[in-house]
């Protein structure tokens, strides 16, 4: 009999993070090794070895982090600088902008994906009597991908 691994797969798990859209929240609750090897099951009439599973598991998260990659790339490009100045001119109002080589800054360590991912929820958990920070953002990145042990 192959040993079986069980439990939550991934580097932090977004669907724990408050304010998660329902779509998140599926994509992670049907994303357990048990649902991998249930699928496996179905398709192969044997469960998965302990080496198989972790190779499906690392394609998932490879493929999951290439659409993320692929979706900042299409995301819609803000105005240049001076546009966006007479944009908010225009309408009375000032903007602070955090961008993803900002929370690269903090978090070298993750990919461009990733580092979006964070934005989106701290924009998502905003809270405008304390606004974002530097803090903010390490602590956000923090939540979703947990630095290794040992890690510098």
């Amino acid at each position: 009999m192959s040993p079986s691994v069980t439990g939550r797969v991934g580097r932090g798990n977004p669907a724990d993070a408050p304010a998660a859209s329902p779509a998140a929240i599926a994509l992670a609750n049907s994303v357990t090794t048990t649902a991998i090897q249930d699928r496996a099951a179905a398709i192969l009439n044997r469960p998965l070895t302990a080496e198989e599973l972790a190779w499906v598991v690392e394609r998932f998260f490879v493929a999951l982090d290439e659409t993320l990659d692929m979706l900042i790339g299409s995301r819609p490009k803000a105005p240049a600088g001076d546009e966006l100045d007479k944009l908010l001119l225009s309408r009375g109002q000032i903007a602070h902008v955090w961008s993803v080589e900002d929370v690269l800054e903090v978090r070298p360590d993750l990919t461009e994906g990733e580092a979006w991912f964070v934005l989106q929820l701290v924009d998502d958990q905003k809270d405008a009597s304390l606004g974002i920070t530097w803090d903010t953002l390490t602590e956000v990145a923090s939540q979703l991908y947990p630095e290794e042990r040992g890690a510098a």
